[in-house]
This record gives structure tokens, C-alpha cells and sequence, in this order.
């Protein structure tokens, strides 16, 4: 912590639940919009973590609220968000282990702070799969991959994500380096109402 008027920087260990956290292995937090909370995860680990900032003694409280998201093999890279709604956004990379089609699949889930409870709103599609000619061929356009029913999703990496104050959601893919936008949740709306693939549009400038 620093505080300004002092000059002053503090610097006290992180308890997660009454205990020294695992090493951590590049984390990603944001601030919660009470300016007391901070939520965090972790590059190979999707353990949402809650910190109270504002934790009284030599050492800072933290709280687990379990997996964003179940599966193997973890990725999240800078993709952890809150949105006007109130609710914790995050990608999350795992294998696929559907048996539907391989590789890998990125999934968008939210944690709802007044009821508790993840939600995986489903894996990225892309709604306009011909945004970019993909006779390049690679290294441009190995980011990428098709599932058994031609549905067009991320492969490998996306880095980076926003919820704007309208609702959408912003996030990049590597390669081919691109804009993917998702307005189906736009605003807090009804729980529950997003569809289990939900459609990302791609910026066919980015």
C-alpha cells in the first residue's frame, strides 16, 4: 500500500483463508468498484481470489471463492474484468476434453458476488468467420482452429480483456492479432440468459 500524503509504502503478506498462498504464478487483479476489494487470479491457476485491501494488522485477508472454471491444463492472460453489473468476468483457456473436436477452448465465465456462484457462459464462436483471409496460411492464422461443425473459436492465446460500461465485452487473440466483441450480455439483464456458445463478433480492421 502507499499512501500518498505520507509518502509512505507498506508492504504486509497476503493470508488466504487464515494461510500463505502457494507461490503465486503471474497474477492478474483488478480493483473492485468500493475501492476496499480486489479480485485476483492466476495465469495456470483460475482460483478467484477476493483480497479486503483495507485488512486491519501486519497481515492482509483473502478469500477463495474456488475455480472459475473446471478442467486441465489452465490459461487466463490479462482477461480478468468487472462489469457494470457488478459481476467478475474472466477468459479461461482449458483443453477440450468434450470429445467434440480437440485443441483448446476459451471460455467466457462470471463470478456473482451477491449470490456466490460461476457461471461458464460458454466457449468463443466467431459470428463472421471470413474477417480475415485465412489462405495466408501460418504462422498468421494458427490462433485459430475449426470444431467438428465448421464453428470457428481461439485456439491458442488471447491476451487481454475489458467490460465496457455498456456491457461489452472487449478482448484480443493473438494471431491473426484481432478484436473479438461480445454484445449478447450487453447491460446486467436476466441471469441465466446467455446462450451456452455465445457469438463473438470480430473487428475485421484489427
Amino acid at each position: 500500500q502507499y499512501d500518498p500524503a505520507a509518502g509512505k509504502v507498506t508492504v504486509r503478506d497476503i493470508l488466504l483463508d487464515g494461510k500463505p498462498p502457494a507461490k503465486p504464478n503471474v497474477p492478474n487483479w483488478i480493483l473492485a468498484p468500493d475501492g476496499r476489494t480486489a479480485y485476483l487470479i492466476q495465469l495456470s491457476d483460475p482460483t478467484l481470489i477476493q483480497i479486503h485491501l483495507l485488512s486491519d494488522g501486519e497481515t492482509v485477508a483473502a478469500k477463495s471463492h474456488g475455480k472459475m472454471l473446471e478442467g486441465k491444463n489452465f490459461d487466463s492472460r490479462g482477461a480478468l474484468a468487472i462489469g457494470p453489473d457488478g459481476m467478475v468476468y474472466a477468459l479461461v483457456r482449458v483443453d477440450n476434453t468434450t470429445g467434440f473436436g480437440t485443441g483448446l477452448l476459451h471460455h467466457l465465465v462470471r463470478f456473482d458476488p451477491k449470490s456466490n456462484t460461476m457461471q461458464d457462459l460458454g466457449v468463443l464462436a466467431v459470428k463472421n468467420p471470413d474477417f480475415f483471409d485465412w489462405s495466408a496460411g501460418k504462422p498468421f492464422t494458427h490462433g485459430y482452429h475449426r470444431l467438428p461443425d465448421g464453428t470457428l473459436t481461439p485456439l491458442h492465446c488471447h491476451m487481454a480483456m475489458i467490460v465496457a460500461r455498456d456491457g461489452t465485452i472487449y478482448a484480443t487473440i493473438l494471431y491473426p492479432f484481432t478484436l473479438l466483441k461480445l454484445d449478447a450480455l450487453k447491460g446486467p439483464g436476466p441471469r441465466g440468459s446467455a446462450k451456452r456458445f455465445p457469438f463473438f463478433r470480430q473487428n475485421s480492421d484489427g
